[in-house]
């Protein structure tokens, strides 16, 4: 996104529909690059626009407030003391950063080479708003951002309800006797799609209805497993063969994208569902 904005723009959903008119696509056609903060733009405008009410309104009345899952975009005040404060990466990361941005050929070293660069893909990406980007990201922890309903960062939630959210999807749209989707519409996120390298995350990804499809293993085994990692290390990911789906959040954040203990943490869940060997 090019023009600067701010909370009280972002609040404001037929002012952000007519900066977000006026925008020109920010990469060549035919290209993917992870719209980290634009695509939730979009995606919340263009679902107000049709509906007429807010992404997080329809969300706690039709998919979270039946499956009694704790996920919110747009936090209640009387939810404000159970809200963990975030722990951003401090000075002492830089000891972790700097090695990678001089010499790692990995993703980490890519990702980090890249967002330092003003123009590049990934540090578009990143940087607007202000408010909630680089070195400011210590104001997710703030009641008044998460009020404002962001669909690309604002989400508050506990473990548990993220992924009471993924295994609705994972056990065919229903858990627990509630019903959120029907069985075809909870299996096409799930459908295979080639990976593509990103231009902001410089590796192969797949996107499906939102989705994030990862390479077998990274998360859970399979290719039919769908979700979405946050920045620092948490994840919601789902594993529709087998019926299971892990929701992991934190709140002192990883300096790189894919946080260990993530992976750790689905590694480890993968092998409970397995059984003993």
């Amino acid at each position: 996104m090019d023009p600067p904005l701010d909370l009280e723009i972002l609040g404001d959903l037929p002012r952000l529909a007519q900066v977000l008119e006026r925008q020109a696509p920010g990469l060549p056609t035919g290209t993917q690059g992870y719209g980290a903060t634009a695509w939730g733009k979009y995606a919340g405008v263009l679902f107000w626009k049709i509906t007429g009410e807010t992404v997080g309104t329809w969300l706690a009345r039709e998919l979270c407030g039946p499956l009694g899952a704790d996920v919110y975009l747009g936090l209640p005040p009387a939810l404000d003391a159970r809200l963990a404060r975030l722990i951003v990466p401090g000075p002492r990361s830089l000891f972790d950063i700097v090695p990678h941005l001089v010499a790692s050929r990995g993703h980490d070293g890519r990702i980090y080479r890249s967002a330092i660069q003003r123009s590049s893909p990934t540090a578009r990406a990143l940087a607007n708003p202000r408010e909630t980007g680089r070195g400011q990201l210590h104001n997710l922890s703030d009641p008044r951002v998460l009020r404002t309903e962001l669909p690309w960062v604002g989400a508050a939630a506990s473990a548990r309800g993220l992924a009471r959210l993924y295994g609705a999807l994972a056990q065919g749209g229903e858990l627990d006797g509630t019903r959120i989707l029907s069985p075809e519409a909870a299996a096409l996120p799930a459908e295979p799609v080639p990976l593509i390298m990103d231009r902001v995350l410089h590796k192969p990804l797949a996107w499906r209805l939102g989705m994030m499809k990862e390479r077998a293993g990274e998360f859970l085994p399979g290719t039919e497993g769908f979700g979405h990692p946050g920045a620092g290390g948490s994840v919601g990911w789902c594993d529709p063969p087998r019926g299971a789906a892990i929701g992991y959040v934190m709140n002192r954040m990883d300096h790189r994208l894919r946080s260990p203990r993530a992976a750790r943490l689905c590694r480890a869940f993968s092998r409970c569902l397995d059984g003993p060997t």
